[in-house]
């Protein structure tokens, strides 16, 4: 007899295995053929396939990532130019901003999500992250040309790693490390997780497994978790239930869990933040 936790939906028998939304839309199909086709991998951020789950914000998203990024980390706007490799991967959309020039909103949104790091947590130096839901790459390009990380692990479907993994090694990354999900629990030394939505619209019993398993052995946490489902077949846990697990893990180590809203469908939770000065980006 299957035992469902509180406020999950039980599915139909052919989608309790469904470990993510990738598996649950045609994105898989996306990886397999940009794999294997030049073509298609040059186009791949701008597919519709693509741009439903990651990637796909808009002229005025971006505007606001912009804007927030001159509060945040006005040092990372003057070197936007640095990180143009991360736009010529994949085909993202791009538009066109007044003192920065032509970007995607991908782009600046990963920037706006490290200076985020830099004020939680401040100097990265050395610790072992891993990034659970990589997307197409462009968290973990920024961040590895700004923090020398100890290490640094992508976790998600292993067919999205081997496209995550494509995506770096485009860009001349070779130090980020690709571990399935099922796997991950068998990782060593984590000091820092950290993931953009993709997380919380894993289902359930994923989740539950990385909370277990991983996500509770770490002492920072940088979630960005969204209410709003991009696929009606992914059952996630119930936020106030995934709090609750969360936090009673972090509760038998000494550590708080902090929430902030910061849109009408995201919340961010984190802990283990450091109660040093912000360190400026190297």
């Amino acid at each position: 007899m299957h035992v469902f936790p509180r406020n999950v939906l039980v599915p139909p028998a052919d989608l309790r295995k469904s470990i993510s939304i990738l598996e649950a839309t045609q994105f898989t199909q996306l990886c397999q053929r940009a794999l294997q086709d030049e073509a298609t991998f040059q186009k791949f951020k701008s597919d519709p396939r693509y741009t439903l789950l990651y990637g796909g914000y808009s002229y005025e998203d971006g505007a606001q990532f912009l804007e927030e990024l001159r509060q945040k980390a006005p040092d990372l706007v003057r070197r936007i130019g640095e990180f143009s490799t991360v736009d010529k991967v994949g085909g993202p959309l791009r538009y066109h901003y007044e003192e920065v020039g032509e970007v995607s909103p991908s782009l600046l949104r990963s920037l706006v999500i490290a200076a985020d790091l830099r004020l939680h947590y401040g100097d990265l130096k050395g610790l072992h992250v891993v990034e659970i839901g990589p997307g197409g790459g462009e968290l973990a390009s920024v961040l590895l040309r700004i923090f020398d990380f100890g290490s640094y692990t992508a976790v998600d479907a292993p067919i999205h790693l081997n496209l995550v993994e494509k995506a770096l090694y485009k860009q001349g990354i070779t130090r980020a490390q690709f571990i399935p999900s099922d796997s991950a629990p068998a990782l060593g030394r984590v000091d820092l997780i950290i993931s953009d939505r993709l997380f919380a619209q894993m289902g359930w019993m994923t989740q539950s497994r990385l909370v277990d398993g991983l996500i509770a052995r770490a002492g920072k946490a940088y979630f960005i978790c969204s209410t709003t489902l991009h696929h009606e077949h992914v059952l996630p846990l119930d936020p106030s239930h995934l709090k609750e697990k969360l936090g009673g893990h972090l509760a038998k180590k000494g550590l708080s869990m902090q929430e902030e809203m910061i849109s009408p469908s995201d919340y961010l939770l984190v802990w283990g933040v450091s109660s040093q000065k912000s360190l400026p980006l190297p």
